[in-house]
């Protein structure tokens, strides 16, 4: 069976300080080794070239030594952050010790690096380079960057080798402090440990052309979030297209953590279930026969309906604590009702809040829009208890996400323009977009700051099987959906004993 082998050079700082500094190569390139033990490559078939150990003399012969030890069939991954430059069709790496006034004899020609890797025992080679223009070169006539053409050349008359450059040879890649990486190596990883991968992929083996399709979608959105000097980046892809080498497998561990925490990975605090009714107002209990029935829907009638909806409201939370008591065994002291004087009322328990809120029809003043909600999630455990689906199972139509930062929603939008799901329909406003997708049932709705779920039928798990249908069709919406805790000592109003 062959195996994946990982060779890897970063060098931050070079020997002549002309030469610049590739601010956080070491560190970006440490952390994404660590992803690649996770992804089929594991530290024993790794070797690690950082700084001063990266020398003209030192690097060829460390990488035929690590050759060596390959079997024949055996893929092997290339890794390289640092600088390169190039004149008259000739590109070289620099390595730590390159000598300005001698870069050809003191740098690594990537025609060798070429022809050691032809040679090797290797199957099939996938180079990865955060190798884009640095600063200018002292010497005359060497441009601070490779030169694309002759690498395009190159990968085209290799027999095994295909590359991927995280940024268009021309351009500058760029480095994130708060990430201590490279924005490229950081994206690459991103890619392996799965956040970009449209599920709709059957295998969970990445190749090196697929990567780069992903990191067309992922980048700049990392460059937004990050706020990166460069608006840009432009992944270049070197090699035939269709036999690029796979480099990685999405670990099966990675894909289990995944499916197990979908529910962990969404903003389960923040995550609330809805469904809204419509009830008259004379079928409230403290209705009385003398009352007149408003004629608008204005402050006075909100006090109204709200004063004699609160019995209610009461009795409706006074039927959820008796049915949450039973299902979940839940001690009294556990459960609170909290009724107010402006037409809320609340339930909470260890686990959630069940909220209601009325309201007077704006179209119809004789009658009350009815707002049930559940929602303050303390563990998403909760949803696979059993009983959840007993109590819960048959309550909401919606099901409303808020995002903890605005949602990149032109970002989604353009990516899924870009490359367009069979069935999928956008309807973008400049602040929302509906978004309908064959195979999908019920709607979904965007904008900056929320997602909403919405089906015709009642079902709560549903709604959620809804929701995760939607993103692993679509892919990642480009944010972090990590939201706060509902504020628990937020609502006022009388207690209601037991």
């Amino acid at each position: 069976m062959p195996q994946r082998w990982l060779f890897a050079v970063a060098i931050d700082q070079y020997r002549d300080k002309r030469l610049g500094w590739v601010a956080y190569a070491e560190s970006g390139l440490k952390a994404l080794a660590r992803i690649f033990a996770n992804s089929g490559i594991p530290s024993s078939r790794q070797e690690l070239v950082f700084g001063a150990e990266a020398t003209a003399a030192c690097l060829p012969v460390r990488l035929n030594r690590f050759l060596s030890r390959l079997s024949r069939g055996d893929q092997l991954v290339i890794i390289w952050a640092g600088r390169g430059i190039a004149r008259d069709g000739v590109n070289l790496l620099l390595t730590w010790d390159t000598f300005i006034e001698a870069p050809e004899a003191t740098s690594f020609p990537i025609s060798t690096l070429f022809r050691i890797l032809d040679r090797s025992r290797a199957g099939q080679v996938g180079m990865i380079w955060e190798v884009g223009k640095g600063p200018e070169f002292p010497a005359p006539d060497w441009q601070p960057h490779l030169d694309s053409q002759t690498l395009a050349q190159l990968c085209g008359g290799a027999r095994k080798v295909t590359l991927l450059s995280t940024s268009d040879p021309a351009e500058e890649s760029e480095a994130v402090a708060a990430l201590q990486s490279r924005i490229g190596f950081y994206a690459v990883g991103q890619c392996l440990l799965g956040q970009s991968r449209q599920a709709t992929q059957a295998s969970p083996s990445l190749t090196l052309e697929q990567l780069h399709h992903e990191l067309e979608q992922l980048l700049p959105g990392l460059l937004r979030r990050h706020h990166c000097g460069v608006q840009t980046l432009s992944p270049r892809y070197f090699g035939r297209s269709g036999q690029s080498p796979v480099i990685a497998e999405i670990s099966p561990q990675i894909l289990e953590q995944q499916a197990r925490r979908r529910l962990e990975s969404i903003p389960w605090r923040r995550l609330v279930f809805r469904t809204e009714s419509q009830r008259r107002l004379k079928d409230l209990r403290d209705w009385r026969k003398q009352y007149q029935r408003p004629g608008h829907a204005g402050p006075s009638t909100r006090r109204f309906a709200s004063r004699i909806a609160r019995s209610d409201i009461a009795a409706a939370l006074n039927d959820w604590m008796n049915t949450t008591r039973k299902r979940f065994g839940y001690r009294r002291c556990e459960l609170t009702i909290v009724v107010g004087d402006d037409g809320t009322g609340s339930l909470r328990s260890p686990d959630f809040e069940y909220s209601i809120l009325v309201n007077p029809d704006p179209h119809d003043p004789t009658r009350i829009v009815w707002l049930e909600e559940l929602g303050g999630f303390q563990e998403p455990d909760f949803f696979r208890n059993p009983g959840f689906m007993e109590v819960f199972g048959s309550n909401f139509d919606q099901l409303q996400i808020e995002f903890a930062s605005p949602l990149d929603l032109e970002f989604v939008v353009d990516r899924l323009e870009a490359s367009p799901l069979p069935g999928l329909r956008l309807d973008f406003s400049g602040d929302s977009c509906d978004i309908s997708l064959e195979g999908v049932s019920g709607s979904v709705s965007l904008d900056p700051s929320r997602l909403i779920i919405r089906r015709s039928e009642k079902g709560s798990w549903e709604l959620l099987e809804l929701f995760f249908n939607f993103i692993e069709k679509v892919g990642p919406l480009g944010s972090t959906l990590a939201l706060t805790a509902a504020n628990r000592d937020s609502t006022e109003g009388c207690r209601v004993s037991h």
